[in-house]
């Protein structure tokens, strides 16, 4: 067994023991102070922007997800596989912002109103 192999086996193995998934969703995270801006006093939102910023520049969870992200660029299917399992979101959740139903009303009018 590669040293590399042995290491992911080392880190899936700690990852299954703690039971740990952090979400990594930096546009969910930025969508929720762009949702807050103007609504919560400045104090709050800096202390709100700090904390974003502490979660994705010094938990040990960024570290380890940068480590195999990295293995998985490279190929590494184990590495991705592992990806997949701790630190992608367990459920996608597509916004309704209308442009479907307000493309379908004008296409409507379009053809139904001859000139």
């Amino acid at each position: 067994m590669s040293r590399r192999k042995k290491s992911l086996d080392t880190l899936e193995a700690l990852l299954k023991a703690t039971n740990t998934k952090v979400e990594f969703n930096i546009v969910e995270d930025l969508e929720s102070l762009v949702n807050t801006y103007g609504v919560i006093k400045s104090r709050d939102f800096k202390k709100k922007l700090n904390a974003i910023l502490e979660k994705y520049k010094t938990s040990e969870l960024t570290a380890v997800r940068n480590t195999v992200l990295n293995e998985s660029i490279k190929g590494n299917m184990q590495a991705v596989r592992m990806y997949a399992e701790y630190f992608k979101p367990t459920e996608i959740v597509a916004e309704d912002d209308g442009l479907v139903a307000a493309l379908n009303k004008a296409s409507k009018d379009v053809f139904t109103n001859n000139g």
